[in-house]
């Protein structure tokens, strides 16, 4: 079968498997972020700026990324019918939004498959077919494909960004001009994707400084005027506020929930360290401070001083967490307690996450030493080990909840493949020499 075809195939069997998930999904209660990309994204729809309609209010709960990847769907919505359904206990499943949900999970399981047909035609024949498959029926891509979750644009913003950055370098097919809309093309995507997670604010310096250690290509530094997006929404956010905030929900208190966290790690163990270890806290912060600016600096405050006298029991807390972060699945506080059987579920999910994770990090290294898997994997696995690195270093203190990862879920999956196939070919080489 030609690359054309396998690709075809590929994009066909993630879009099915997308599409057949959605009516499960409409019976889900939404949750408080999903309502409030909505709001946001009808406000942008109706040219309002960031705003609440019904109280004409700055909104800046949220920001703006995921709302604008949204608002095509929401242009002449019913905002008042669905404002009300979405206060307080009023909110209920994705029904309220009529044929809306529908269809922006469709626009999500349409780009997400063409995300991942995109990203595995940069690698060699042989991978294209196993990772295509994997990354097709990944039961965790399905399931965010058909959500609303900013993890989902995050996604394809950082991996439209990935694809267009290797395909950067001049070639015979390529002309300068070529290359220089690509760069232009990756500089906005990485734009978007400061503007839809605090998180990644710091990811373009990060990304140049790893990128050019290994490959010494001034050219990443152009990277950096990514950050032309990010200052245009702090601005806009300056002259509704009077303050330069990321969004106005509490950051700095996910910094401080981080360090006194003291469960087992696991994000479905949560509520139990957080009434005992972590609610007192903010409590007795929360009622001595009035305003938001005067919270998030005493939350910070707490969070460096307690750090500062517990530093070992800090570490290894950030260890701990760190490789629950990456051993536990997204979407078990959403589906599996939903499911009949779901103990069994839920067992099946995690042994099958651990075999991803290590054959995943496995594979990267390989990829990196290895020229043998075939051209361009070498600079794929620079790709995933920085996105790895970033995301176990600074995603973590935001929280680490194992949602946040699925914006590099594709990555984590074609290096799984890379993982695999080394062993099978090794196990081959072996063979061979014994026969």
């Amino acid at each position: 079968m030609d690359k054309k075809k396998k690709l075809l195939l590929i994009f066909v069997l993630a879009l099915i498997l997308r599409v057949i998930f959605i009516p499960f999904t409409l019976n889900l209660r939404v949750i408080t972020d999903g309502s409030s990309y909505t709001v946001a994204a009808m406000s942008l729809a109706n040219l309002k700026g960031l705003k609440d309609l019904i109280s004409q209010e700055p909104y800046y709960s949220q920001m703006p990324g995921y709302p604008i990847f949204l608002i095509p769907m929401f242009i002449n919505a019913d905002i008042v019918k669905i404002t009300n359904n979405m206060k307080g206990e009023n909110l209920s499943n994705y029904a309220i939004y009529n044929w809306r949900a529908i269809a922006v999970f469709i626009y999500q399981a349409i780009l997400q498959s063409l995300l991942v047909v995109l990203l595995i035609s940069l690698l060699p024949h042989k991978f294209i077919l196993p990772a295509g498959i994997i990354c097709s029926i990944d039961p965790f891509n399905i399931m965010f494909a058909v959500n609303l979750f900013k993890e989902s644009g995050l996604m394809i913003y950082l991996g439209l960004f990935v694809y267009f950055f290797l395909l950067i370098p001049k070639t015979e097919q390529r002309t300068y001009l070529a290359s220089c809309l690509l760069l232009l093309a990756s500089i906005s995507l990485l734009g978007m994707c400061l503007i839809t997670a605090p998180v990644m604010a710091i990811f373009p310096l990060f990304f140049v400084f790893f990128y050019y250690i290994f490959y010494k290509d001034k050219k990443v530094f152009y990277i950096i005027l990514s950050y032309l997006f990010l200052g245009l929404y702090l601005l806009a956010i300056y002259s509704d506020t009077g303050a330069f905030i990321l969004r106005k929900t509490s950051n700095k208190s996910l910094i401080l929930e981080s360090v006194l966290w003291d469960g087992d790690g696991r994000f479905s163990e949560y509520d139990i360290s957080y009434k005992k270890d972590i609610s007192p806290v903010l409590s007795e912060i929360n009622s001595k401070y009035n305003t938001f600016e005067e919270k998030e600096d005493a939350y910070l405050k707490y969070a460096i001083d307690y750090t500062i006298k517990h530093p070992f029991i800090v570490l290894y807390r950030f260890f701990k967490l760190n490789f629950w972060f990456w051993m536990d699945y997204p979407g078990s506080e959403l589906y599996i307690k939903t499911l009949p059987f779901n103990k069994i579920f839920d067992f099946l999910l995690r042994f099958y996450q651990v075999i991803i994770v290590v054959f995943s990090v496995y594979g990267v290294f390989i990829g990196l030493r290895s020229v043998e898997l075939g051209n361009n994997i070498q600079k794929i696995s620079v790709m995933i080990l920085i996105l790895y690195l970033y995301f176990a270093i600074f995603h973590l203190p935001f929280h680490p909840v194992p949602r946040y990862y699925m914006p590099i879920r594709i990555f984590m999956l074609v290096s799984f493949v890379f993982g695999i196939y080394n062993i099978e070919a090794r196990g081959t080489e072996a063979q061979r020499h014994k026969v």
